[in-house]
């Protein structure tokens, strides 16, 4: 009789350990540490979602014209020495990017983003199909890569999505051509 209560009473043991710790988790996922994160008492979550309005387009004859973006550096593949790797620069700073336009050849995919915040917390997204995110804190550089591994020419909208100067609209064009 002895062994029986003692083993109801570890079951009951651990079925409250059970709801302790997903009371916790519970708790956790409504102050924002899981999924998002908490501003002004409102839980934010960081979803590559796209703003009202944005979308791809295709490149126009005119967007194909233009000349190329100048590399700021050119690296090595981690994996691969024979293949390079385009590094190119975008700073947000005064509640704008620079520069607010990227021409870019697909036969020279990968590509690298140094993402600079200049002046202030920014963030970066760029549309599908490439959706990347970054985010920088004020001062610091944030670093992505992406390719054209379909060899979609296009022009790509980048804009800031959360981490923005209130009442400003940021956005830029990636150009593949």
């Amino acid at each position: 009789m002895d062994a029986e209560v003692k083993k109801e009473t570890g079951n009951g043991k651990i079925f409250t350990w059970i709801v302790f710790v997903a009371l916790i988790l519970v708790v956790l996922y409504i102050a924002g540490v899981f999924d998002g994160k908490k501003e002004n008492g409102e839980v934010i979550f960081e979803e590559n979602v796209p703003p009202e309005g944005a979308a791809f387009v295709p490149a126009t004859d005119g967007d194909l014209e233009k000349e190329l973006s100048t590399p700021v550096n050119v690296l090595n593949a981690p994996n691969d020495e024979s293949m390079k790797v385009n590094v190119f620069e975008i700073k947000a700073e005064g509640g704008t990017f620079s520069p607010a336009e990227l021409i870019l050849s697909k036969a020279e995919s990968p590509f690298q983003i140094s993402f600079a915040a200049v002046d202030a917390d920014y963030d970066l997204f760029i549309l599908p199909p490439i959706g990347a995110y970054v985010s920088a804190k004020n001062g610091e550089t944030a670093v992505f890569a992406f390719d054209t591994n379909d060899g979609s020419e296009g022009v790509y909208t980048y804009v800031c999505k959360d981490k923005c100067p209130e009442g400003k609209r940021m956005e830029g064009k990636i150009i593949i051509k």
